[in-house]
Order: structure tokens, then sequence, then C-alpha cells
């Protein structure tokens, strides 16, 4: 017996099919008068509200000829990543009586379920002669098998294959919404679709040039709008929220794994410059973007922009001024790190979305003679959200030349709750340029500082730093001494 997966392979169409259950007697009894498919070329405009979450939020009106009373229209091409629940449809004059999205995709079984019920056709080929003769069945059941009624007779599993005419109500070749509209007029209408789908995101990234002498860094942004969805969009509006968006629903349906994402040229157009909406900022691509399937597009941020910067090289594990603290530390290599003000005077003084900064200094003098000099990557850091005025740090890594070490100089317990503690920061420079280093340490709370060979700066009420000018091929030394009181 061959049972229902041998008729399934055979049954004759290919679909998607909807979330909802087969309708019922009483539902199909109550066919809409027109039936049609929208397909993108009904689009007449569309928006896309990009996250950096995998959200987007997908807003567009289509074209669509309704007779008047009752319509069911397949609204295809839909992104299958969609949250259904979120779904709307508006359109003047028009009432939505249901709305069903179908984005699983169709197998034959669910083929044949939706079936179930209605007229089928059953062709066999004759062993002999080849000849396929058709003969008119009505579909009982799919469970557990195929069961047929043949004129009198009802037949299990019957050699042969079973073809449909049409796709049953409720299904729908593609990712699709399959909507039953009440329209007061015949005529055409605008209908508007919004939704909530995965498979779209956004991220920015950040390039930052060197000068040869590293008072200056060139920043270039650029965007990257990814689709990583099944369905293209043509002509949108594109449109991208900065800024964590709070989500308490279910995440929407995954698509499939992108094994290789087309990266579309780089768009010449740009982004316009942020506007806030609440606590959030949203940047709008000028013009429109055509986005298809499963590629990322790259599009301008913000213009090259000169921005002054200096290097700072940090140390924050050598100050400890715990009671248990180790009488040695080190030796440690200093930390790099790029010190930008985020200000119009300094040649930015804009709202910087989240993003991966890249940091390249000038290679000339490695490369062959007659080759071109390029940049060398120097590192990347993550920055945060920066809004406009607030300082820029990208740490780079670890230098080479700049090390330090830390030896306790004295410790004195005054009594149960106080004591004095001091300590000898030793910092070396290998290299032939002087620099500038911080030591950034945590005091204990109850701290009054006695003595230091440095003028100290506090960041907060127990985080100090101290700055230290250290020359080629030279040392510094920090001292101080601290008393703390719980």
């Amino acid at each position: 017996m061959r049972g229902l997966a041998g008729l399934a392979r055979l049954a004759v169409v290919a679909v998607s099919v909807g979330l909802g259950s087969v309708p019922s007697a009483a539902a199909l009894a109550q066919t809409p008068v027109l039936d049609q498919r929208v397909g993108a070329a009904a689009r007449k405009a569309i928006t896309l509200t990009v996250y950096q979450q995998d959200l987007a939020q997908i807003s567009e009106r289509r074209r669509v000829r309704l007779a008047a009373g009752r319509n069911r229209v397949v609204l295809e091409e839909i992104s299958r990543a969609m949250q259904p629940e979120t779904l709307m449809i508006r359109a003047p004059g028009v009432r939505v009586v249901t709305q069903q999205p179908a984005l699983e995709a169709l197998t034959p079984r669910r083929l044949l379920e939706a079936a179930r019920g209605g007229r089928v056709r059953l062709v066999r080929t004759h062993p002999q002669t080849g000849v396929e003769q058709s003969e008119d069945a009505v579909l009982l059941s799919v469970t557990d098998g195929v069961v047929l009624r043949l004129g009198t007779r009802i037949e299990i599993d019957p050699p042969g294959r079973i073809v449909l005419d049409d796709l049953p109500p409720g299904l729908a070749t593609h990712p699709a919404v399959i909507a039953e509209l009440d329209s007061a007029a015949a005529g055409e209408v605008d209908l508007t679709l919004r939704y909530l789908s995965g498979g779209l995101s956004w991220r920015a990234d950040y390039v930052a040039e060197l000068t040869p002498d590293g008072t200056h860094m060139t920043w270039r942004g650029t965007v990257t709008l990814t689709n990583a969805s099944e369905v293209g969009f043509a002509g949108a509006a594109v449109r991208l929220v900065a800024g964590e968006v709070r989500r308490v629903s279910s995440a929407p349906t995954p698509e499939q794994p992108v094994r290789a994402m087309a990266l579309a040229e780089r768009a010449t157009m740009a982004v316009t410059p942020p506007r806030a909406l609440g606590d959030r900022y949203v940047y709008a691509l000028a013009g429109t973007v055509d986005l298809p399937a499963r590629t990322s597009r790259q599009v301008t941020l913000m213009p090259a922009a000169s921005v002054p910067v200096h290097r700072e090289y940090r140390f924050e594990s050598l100050i400890d001024a715990g009671p248990g603290g180790p009488e040695e530390l080190g030796p440690v290599s200093a930390e790099i790190v790029l010190v930008a003000e985020n200000t119009a005077e300094a040649g930015l003084g804009r709202p910087l979305p989240a993003g991966i900064v890249r940091v390249y200094e000038p290679g000339g003098g490695y490369e062959p003679e007659g080759v071109a000099a390029a940049p060398i990557f120097t590192g990347e850091d993550r920055i945060d959200h920066t809004p406009a005025g607030a300082p820029l740090r990208l740490r780079l890594g670890r230098a080479f030349d700049v090390i330090a070490s830390a030896r306790r100089s004295v410790f004195e317990r005054l009594s149960a709750r106080s004591y004095e503690t001091g300590q000898e920061i030793t910092v070396r420079n290998a290299g032939d340029r002087a620099v500038t280093v911080r030591l950034i340490g945590h005091l204990p709370p109850g701290w009054r500082m006695l003595e230091e060979s440095a003028a100290h700066e506090a960041e907060t009420a127990n985080r100090l730093a101290w700055s230290l000018h250290v020359p080629p091929s030279g040392t510094a030394t920090l001292r101080y001494r601290v008393r703390i009181t719980r």
C-alpha cells in the first residue's frame, strides 16, 4: 500500500499554505464574488523602516479593482518572516472580513489536506497501451492513506495520481496574504498593508584614517542594508532607526539560512541628517532603493570629515590601594586609545549609530618600488550609540614599546578601620617618540590623598587618573600615598 506519501508525490501543484485550518463548508458556501491575485507589480509605494535588530516595519500601497460586495484578494510577494499578528490592511470604503497569512511552504500533504472534501481527478495509465484515463472523484480522507469516492464506490489508496485543477481556498503558491474584503462600491482602491517582519537589518561601519603626524583622522561612515528574505523590494523608501526597541512578542519566523549573500554595488545615494524620534534617531535614505532578495546594499552614512584626535596610552590594572593587594604588579603593556570629540567644532557633531570603527595608519615606506603607499589596518573597536557632544574613545589593542610595573612602597595599619598605603608605578617608553600615559585606578571609599608626585584627576568619586609624560627611550614614575578610613 503506497498510502498518502505515494500519491502526495504525484499531486499536481506546488504552493505555500496558509496558517489557518481548512475552510468549513459554510465558509466555502459564501464564495467571494471576485477572486484575484495581486503581486508586487501593483505596488504604488513601499516604505521600509529598518531596525538594527533583524526587524523591519513594511508599509506598502497596492492598487486593486474590487467588485461591490464580497471579494477575495491574494496579496502575493509578502515576506515569509512576517509576524502575522502585526498585519493591518486598510482601504477607504472597504471592510476587512478576514485576513489569513499564507506563509508556510507548500507540501503535497498540505495540498491534499486542503483539498479534502472537494472534487479531484484520479488519473491512471493503462499498463499496456500507455493511454491515460481520468476519472472524477471526491477526496474523502488523507489520514493514514488516501480515501476516494469514485462514482458509487469508495477506494483506499487507489493506483494512479491525483490531479487538482486549481489551488484549494486558503493556499497560495508563494508567501501571501489571503484577504476577504467587503467593498461598498465597485472600482479601484488603494490597499494599505503594514506589518513587522524579520529578515531585514542594517548596521553602521566607520573608517578612521590617521594623518602621518597622528593629530587628525579622516572619518567616514557607511550603512550596510541587508535583505535576507526571499522577497525583493523595488523602489522602496528606506528609514533606518538607530537605538534598541523593546519587544515582548514572539520573534519573527526565521528565514532559510542565506548561504551566499550578494553585495549590491555601493549606492551613490547618501543618508540624510538624522531626526529625533522620541529617544531614538531616524536616518532616511535620499531617494528610493532597489533591494533584491538575499542582497546587501551599502550607502554613505556621512561624508568624510577631518577630526582632531589624540592618542592615549592607558593602564587600568596597576593602581591598587586595597589592604590585601599584591606587593608587585606587571610589567604590562599600555592599552592604545584614540580620543576624539563628537562636536561640530571637531568636524562631527551628530548622533552616531552603534557600529564598528576600523582604524588605518599611513603605511608608506614598506611597499616595493613603484607601488603606491596604502594605509595599514591597525585595529578596530565597536562604539555604542554616541550622541552629539559625547567623546569618542577607540581601543585599538596594546602598545609594543610602552610598558609599566608597580610595587607597593608602604603599608601601615592605623586601626581596625584605617590604614595607609602607597605605590610606585614606573612607565618605560622604548619608542622614539614621547608619549603621554594615563594611569587609572579605583580607590576604596573613604580615601584621602596624602602625597602624590603628579596631580590626579577625579573621574568619579573613587576613580582617579594621573597623566605622565614619558620621553623617548626613557621612563617616568608616579608615587602616591593614601589613607583609607572605613
